[in-house]
């Protein structure tokens, strides 16, 4: 019985290489695909990062609490209500959701998974807040929130973003 001879080295290269260009091939399609979706969103986003505080006339338990917002540029945001009088922190929630842009409307919500939630990847599987937005000046904008059905508010911003 004669043995099967063993391939050449110079073929398993060159499968390897055909192997690693096609990878290589789909990788920067993909990520060529997802720059040209998220561009057009970039500059609606831009816009709302920074720290935001609602006007509390728009505010449904009175000025002596205050709401406060923090749109992340890594999509995260950090929403906090404290007592203006006392200065205590009644809430403060670093990183619940995640805030997103779409066809002009502020959607506040999370993909339901931790990993995909850490990641920023994936369809969205929660949106708790989703409503539109009309902006009255670069620092302050009108949120018709009709998810939560909170009616109109009215958000200044306080604070522009910095780089961290």
């Amino acid at each position: 019985m004669t043995a099967l001879p063993a391939p050449a080295p110079q073929r398993r290269r060159r499968w390897l290489r055909i192997g690693f260009a096609i990878v290589l091939l789909i990788a920067t399609a993909g990520l060529c695909w997802r720059w040209f979706e998220l561009r057009p969103n970039l500059a609606a986003t831009r816009q709302f990062i920074g720290t935001w505080r609602r006007e509390s006339p728009a505010s449904p338990d009175g000025a002596e609490f205050i709401h406060e917002m923090e749109l992340r540029s890594d999509g995260f945001d950090n929403y906090r209500v404290w007592n203006s009088k006392t200065g205590a922190t009644v809430l403060n929630l670093p990183a619940e959701l995640r805030w997103r842009v779409v066809n002009g409307r502020l959607q506040r919500g999370h993909y339901r998974i931790t990993g995909l939630n850490d990641i920023g990847i994936g369809p969205w599987g929660f949106v708790a807040h989703d409503g539109s937005v009309t902006w009255i000046h670069p620092r302050r904008f009108i949120y018709q929130d009709d998810k939560s059905g909170l009616g109109s508010e009215v958000w200044v911003r306080i604070e522009p973003a910095t780089a961290k």
